[in-house]
């Protein structure tokens, strides 16, 4: 092999080797760049995660606050409930006990049996409870019986029952029972609206005396 082929070989080594590094480096740049495109795509992504992940822990914590709203207000409602049951009872109660008042009662006299109202027995007992203590100021006196019986009878609307009973009482005691004019003297332990309804049953009998059988 001659010099020069020696050195034209020599020259081409030199040449082709720089050419070689430099498609080595633009390979290494090219790799460089892609690695560090992928590192700022990454760091986008997981910057991006992060804000994404923010806002569902913002949105729990915006629901759990929530939660614990409606639990209370669900809690006043309860509340609210059972007191408004409570006052439903209680106006129930009330309305029973106001209602009893005007319902039949039972009534036992003389061995009978029968329904009344009670604003009857109410004046029943009245009627029996002012007997009694008639009966207690005047025992052996008799005189007390016919106008009680009158009065009785006047405010259970039996009035001509009311009327010949006083009758009797004018007929025993003309000169006392003629008029109203001494019932407060006569009758001291009546009340006065007693005495003013029994003075309606002497107007009654006045103005048309029963015949006596």
């Amino acid at each position: 092999m001659s010099v020069r082929v020696l050195a034209a070989l020599g020259l081409c080594t030199v040449l082709v080797h720089p050419a070689y590094a430099f498609l080595e480096d633009a390979e290494a740049r090219r790799a460089i760049l892609e690695l560090r495109q992928r590192f700022d795509t990454s760091t986008q992504e997981t910057a991006q995660m992060r804000r994404s992940l923010l806002d569902l822990q913002s949105q729990i914590e915006s629901m759990r606050r929530e939660i614990a709203q409606l639990t209370g207000a669900n809690e006043q409602l309860e509340r609210q409930v059972a007191e408004l049951q409570s006052r439903q009872k209680d106006l129930a109660k009330g309305l029973d006990d106001r209602l009893r008042r005007f319902e039949p009662v039972q009534v036992q006299v003389d061995g009978l049996e029968f329904s009344a109202d009670p604003a009857e027995k109410r004046d029943f007992d009245a009627a029996l409870e002012q007997w009694v203590a008639s009966a207690s100021s005047l025992r052996g006196n008799a005189t007390w019986v016919p106008p009680t019986f009158a009065l009785a009878l006047w405010k259970q609307g039996q009035r001509e029952q009311a009327v010949k009973w006083y009758a009797a009482a004018v007929r025993t005691e003309p000169g006392q029972w003629s008029d109203s004019a001494q019932f407060a003297r006569l009758l001291p332990t009546w009340r006065e609206d007693e005495r003013a309804l029994l003075a309606e049953v002497q107007q009654a009998w006045a103005s048309q005396p029963p015949a006596w059988p």
